[in-house]
């Protein structure tokens, strides 16, 4: 009788064991995916970056050929919408990159985890 309560809790370590290898593996997945998406939308954060200071000059640009009569109303606010354009996208990767973030701090548990 012992011997088979023995057995059984052999059983259940080995099992408690494999339960937990599955979940630092499924925890590792997971670290690693955050880590990737936070990469990915850092880089595209820099992208949108470069694009608003670009539609920033090309809106100052057509503001001041609008005043002097070269660029239609029609045309500035193409530019004008373009430029805000620019703006919402890079706000929305910041979100995405903010989330990542986040959510990696979470699950590590340490607020240090990036050095960039």
């Amino acid at each position: 009788n012992s011997q088979a309560k023995l057995v059984q809790a052999e059983k259940s370590i080995e099992l408690d064991e494999a339960r937990r290898l599955e979940i630092e593996q499924q925890i590792a997945e997971r670290i690693i995916n955050l880590y990737n998406q936070a990469l990915t939308y850092r880089e595209i954060v820099f992208i949108k970056s470069n694009e608003i200071v670009t539609q920033e000059i090309n809106l100052q640009n057509a503001k001041q050929s609008y005043e002097i009569g070269e660029v239609p109303a029609m045309e500035l606010a193409r530019i004008t919408e373009i430029a805000s354009k620019a703006k919402e996208n890079h706000a929305l990767a910041m979100k995405e990159l903010r989330t990542a973030l986040f959510l990696m701090i979470e699950l590590v548990g340490r607020g240090d985890i990036t050095t960039w």
